[in-house]
């Protein structure tokens, strides 16, 4: 029993003050007296197991008039199927406009922590269906729904009132196998941005451990429960911290899966934040530590994190097909070029065949000429075919498969062939060609 002093409480209207008491977390039933009076009471305390004990660790807020200016305050807490029980947490008492309004305040904030992580963990499983290729959005959708289970059913505890006829500690076996779950989709997605972020082996081994563990929740006695709460304990802050190093040895070896540089360090502080806030909760939940780090804020951090990531990948997606739309571009219009080059080069030489033909059928009684002119003709198909090899040229710059043969050539008799052969092009417009060279 604790008595307290207070200061003179009576109205000047006559009405009787009302307080308020709110406590988060007993374990695991208790009883609390105003005065004498029973206010509240969740699960049945008893001094022994055998006499109707009923464990319900529940959030209590209670109100009750006082004219006094002393209050007698009297908690009856009974632990009998836990390891460490008792007040755990903060008791606050005050007014019952104030007690009321910190009330609501923590239970809003656990529904907007709670609705933020399932909004988002089933927009993201609906995106994977609409576009089964990235499983990013299926594991991380699946991490946030799961880890909404253990948020709601821890703090304020809103899924336990609204389930309030199913046993508490059926609700506390599924709690602990959906935080297994939620590392092993935390593991998947991880895995998912980055093969190097975590191996394989190492994420199977895992997988195995935490399915060991979910599977013993549903069948260990419930007297050996809460042991193997601390053995799941130790378990996540291991799993987290064997993801975390191995995210670090993947940056110190310069690989960065699909996020990059910037990406891959924002990941691994979303990492070991995890890391911390399941380890200050472990210690704190054992009754080592007496600072509570609220869950609501790791949430929105991880969230936040995991958020940046999918902006600062799909970002990066975009930037490189951006690039690569430029680049595909700018080969087009090479290409085009190239087809317009090539039909103006094809153009000459056929010109010049069929000037040559004509010349070669009107001047049938010289048979040197006549030669000459077939002479020229071959010339000129063989820069024909030498067009189409530059065509297959051209392809094989795609493809990287180029090879240069570097040759001597007689390059005054290139020319005079050229010269040759734009004789007949231009023999009708007066034209006269010299060599120069």
């Amino acid at each position: 029993p604790v008595l307290l002093m207070l200061p003179d409480g009576r109205k000047t209207d006559g009405c009787t003050p009302v307080y308020g008491i709110k406590i988060t977390n007993i374990r695991s039933s208790c009883k609390i007296f105003a005065n004498g009076n029973e206010i509240a009471i969740v699960g049945n305390p008893t001094p022994q197991l055998s006499e109707n004990y009923t464990t319900n660790i529940l959030p209590v807020t209670a109100f009750f008039p006082s004219n006094d200016k002393t209050i007698n305050l009297v908690i009856q807490v009974a632990n009998q199927d836990y390891y460490n029980g008792g007040i755990i947490q903060s008791i606050f008492l005050g007014s019952q406009k104030n007690i009321f309004s910190y009330d609501s305040l923590q239970k809003v904030s656990d529904c907007i922590g709670l609705s933020l992580l399932l909004i988002c963990g089933l927009s993201d499983v609906f995106v994977y269906f609409l576009n089964k290729r990235n499983k990013q959005f299926l594991f991380f959708g699946l991490a946030c729904i799961t880890y909404s289970f253990v948020r709601a059913t821890d703090g304020e505890k809103i899924l336990n009132f609204i389930i309030y006829f199913i046993p508490f500690m059926h609700i506390f076996r599924a709690k602990n196998a959906a935080i297994c779950l939620s590392i092993i989709f935390m593991g998947l997605f991880i895995r998912e941005l980055g093969k190097n972020f975590i191996p394989l082996s190492v994420l199977k081994s895992l997988i195995f451990i935490l399915s060991f563990m979910i599977l013993s929740f549903f069948v260990v006695p419930t007297q050996y429960i809460y042991i193997l709460e601390i053995i799941l304990g130790f378990c996540d802050v291991f799993s987290y911290l064997t993801i975390g190093a191995f995210v670090l040895k993947s940056i110190c070896a310069k690989q960065y899966g699909s996020i990059g540089r910037r990406g891959a360090l924002i990941l691994l502080v979303g990492v070991f934040i995890l890391v911390i806030s399941f380890l200050a909760a472990f210690l704190y939940f054992s009754s080592i530590i007496h600072v509570y780090i609220s869950t609501t804020f790791v949430l929105l951090v991880a969230l936040s994190v995991a958020s940046f990531l999918f902006v600062y990948q799909y970002t990066r997606t975009y930037d490189s097909m951006k690039t690569l739309n430029q680049k595909l571009i700018r080969a087009d219009q090479e290409k085009n070029e190239f087809l317009l080059q090539t039909s103006n080069e094809f153009r000459a030489p056929l010109h010049s065949i069929i000037g040559i033909a004509r010349s070669t059928i009107e001047n049938d009684h010289e048979p040197i000429r006549q030669k000459q002119n077939m002479v020229l003709i071959s010339s000129i198909a063989a820069r024909l075919s030498s067009l189409v090899n530059d065509i297959i040229d051209f392809q094989s710059l795609q493809d990287d498969t180029l090879q240069l043969n570097t040759r001597n050539f007689d390059l005054n008799g290139t020319i005079q062939a050229v010269i040759d052969v734009l004789v007949y092009m231009k023999k009708e417009e007066q034209i006269q060609l010299l060599i120069r060279v």
